[in-house]
């Protein structure tokens, strides 16, 4: 587990270091909203686990982060993804989402789950790892 940690902090390090500007400390049960433009409906939710995460352009802007239960999400963008514009789920966007997974995942079955519950507006893939 150790090793596993070491090579993630490594990994974040050395690729995130040069574009984030903040590295903060969520807590809790703060309440959360997504920031999306209308006419699109923000998500809204209470964080059920605290993280750490690291914001490239500033607090609530993770492009990665480990929450209390170890899991771990990284972002990427893949702009050219589709998404389904019929439902009415409240929507999140590409850093929102990361957020998001943290603050209401403890496990990858989690993540999956949470997955569904959202809409991503824009085109946006993470990687999940739990440990």
């Amino acid at each position: 587990m150790i090793y596993v940690l070491l090579i993630l902090f490594n990994f974040l390090m050395g690729t995130i270091a040069e574009v984030c500007t903040s590295f903060v400390i969520n807590k809790k049960g703060m309440e959360k909203q997504a920031f999306v433009r209308p006419p699109n409906k923000p998500a809204k939710w209470t964080s059920k686990f605290g993280s750490i995460t690291f914001d490239q352009i500033g607090v609530a802007a993770p492009i990665g982060g480990m929450n209390e239960k170890g899991s771990v999400i990284t972002q990427m963008t893949l702009l050219e993804s589709k998404f389904s514009e019929s439902d009415n789920k409240d929507v999140v966007g590409e850093l929102d989402e990361v957020q998001y997974q943290l603050d209401n995942s403890a496990a990858l079955s989690d993540i999956i789950e949470n997955i569904n519950k959202v809409k991503s507006k824009y085109g946006v893939s993470y990687v999940p790892l739990t440990l």
